[in-house]
């Protein structure tokens, strides 16, 4: 329990000099972030359903282009006539069926600006950001990522590889 303890001290939010702003729906899919987006030109959303008001937030706004990917049956024609949708999941694999983070934005982020990533994977959370290049973290300006899973931090395997996860992203 005191290294859970230890753990949620890292958790705990920071001040800094950014009005934080909300974007995207009022419940799930919206995220309250830092009001930093100067130069970002583009975002990353892995894992996004049918929740696209972030990234419609993102583009009026700020004029931030998204690139989405998603392994489940879209069907939204918002989602498919206004975006770059691949269907895919982010793992760490690539084949027909996955796509590591570092291939997606290798693929899309020719000029490697700064960017927002946006990270709800239902649980392959963990290994994409155990293996997200240094440079991709270094380019990532906001970080958003829904972890799952955490009542899981009792089993020490686990909690290692968050707390190497925390520690990294730290």
């Amino acid at each position: 329990s005191k290294d859970i303890f230890k753990l949620i001290k890292k958790m705990r939010p920071v001040i800094i000099n950014k009005k934080l702003i909300r974007l995207g729906d009022d419940n799930d899919g919206g995220y309250v972030v830092p009001n930093d987006f100067e130069d970002v030109k583009f975002c990353f959303s892995a894992g996004v359903g049918n929740l696209i008001k972030f990234e419609e937030d993102c583009l009026k706004k700020f004029n931030i282009k998204s690139f989405l990917c998603d392994f489940n049956n879209i069907k939204n024609p918002r989602i498919i006539n206004h975006f770059d949708f691949t269907k895919k999941k982010i793992t760490s694999l690539n084949n027909d069926e996955n796509l590591t983070l570092n291939r997606w934005i290798k693929n899309k982020n020719k000029n490697k600006n700064e960017f927002v990533l946006k990270i709800d994977i239902e649980g392959s959370e963990y290994e994409t950001l155990l293996n997200i290049s240094d440079e991709n973290l270094e380019k990532t300006r906001i970080l958003i990522v829904e972890f799952h899973s955490l009542r899981d931090l009792r089993n020490k395997a686990f909690y290692q590889i968050f707390n190497s996860i925390l520690d990294r992203l730290l």
